[in-house]
């Protein structure tokens, strides 16, 4: 399976997954088209719901791909700061509550930020730490590489915030070693959504059982990616999710905004 196969399933399970959290691909819209009941009809709501899940795992190891082979690891982060900027205004419109009225006051940069900061900052912590490693500097100073960005990711909340940046470290620091690296990001996914998720296992429910089955389920399709950019021109797999990730923002957030009057006023 190829990196633009993987990126086009990422992308539509994160289509699904945010427009069935503003309400466009919802249990409603199950009703009305399949003529079903509340109850027939809350399955598959769940199963659509579920599928969200898919995406991010995939993304962060085709990040964690991107930092290991790019020829210029400098360009690559300055790319991802720059879309994320670009994002966050749409990432912003998208997720801030109706009840909350006038937007713009409340767009912020450093605030509540999109996936792009996650994998920027990721991508800086595995940059530094290679280069603490080819200058020779111990391990405490190679883990500090690493902890500074997570950190980062949480005092800027950034979408997955530290597990993010883990699960792209999962997918990187251990090479080539497949078994190791996927085992790590089923580690860090278990945390996210068996731990975290659930208050520490304080509340453990079977939704969250799903959802990291469904997190997995990226995991298994992401063991037969076989290295390879895909069978269209590499520029186009290369720019696929940084062009598609505001614009879809952009397009979701434009018609949460023309539902919701209340959201510009």
């Amino acid at each position: 399976m190829s990196a633009l196969t993987l990126k086009i399933i990422a992308l539509i399970s994160m289509f699904i997954d945010h427009a069935y959290d503003i309400g466009l691909i919802g249990q409603q819209l199950i009703m009305d088209t399949f003529s079903l009941d509340v109850i027939s009809s809350s399955p598959i709501s769940r199963f659509i719901s579920l599928l969200g899940r898919i995406a991010f795992p995939i993304f962060a190891f085709m990040v964690a791909e991107g930092a290991r082979h790019t020829r210029n690891i400098k360009k690559y982060i300055l790319r991802l700061f720059i879309f994320a900027l670009i994002s966050e205004i749409p990432f912003d419109a998208l997720h801030w509550p109706v009840a909350f009225s006038k937007l713009p006051r409340f767009i912020s940069f450093f605030r509540n930020t999109n996936v792009l900061y996650t994998f920027a900052l990721a991508v800086s912590g595995v940059a530094l730490c290679n280069l603490c490693r080819s200058r020779g500097k111990g391990r405490a100073l190679q883990i500090a590489s690493l902890a500074v960005p997570a950190l980062l990711s949480v005092v800027l909340s950034t979408d997955y915030t530290i597990f993010g940046v883990a699960l792209v470290y999962a997918a990187y620091l251990p090479g080539e070693n497949r078994r190791v690296k996927f085992a790590a990001m089923a580690g860090v996914l278990a945390v996210l959504y068996l731990g975290y998720a659930s208050y520490w296992f304080t509340s453990l429910t079977m939704d969250n059982v799903y959802e990291f089955g469904m997190a997995c389920v990226s995991l298994i399709l992401l063991w037969f990616y076989n290295g390879r950019r895909g069978g269209w021109s590499g520029s186009f797999g290369k720019w696929l999710f940084y062009i598609a990730y505001p614009a879809h923002l952009a397009l979701l957030a434009l018609w949460r905004i023309l539902t919701n009057p209340l959201i510009i006023h």
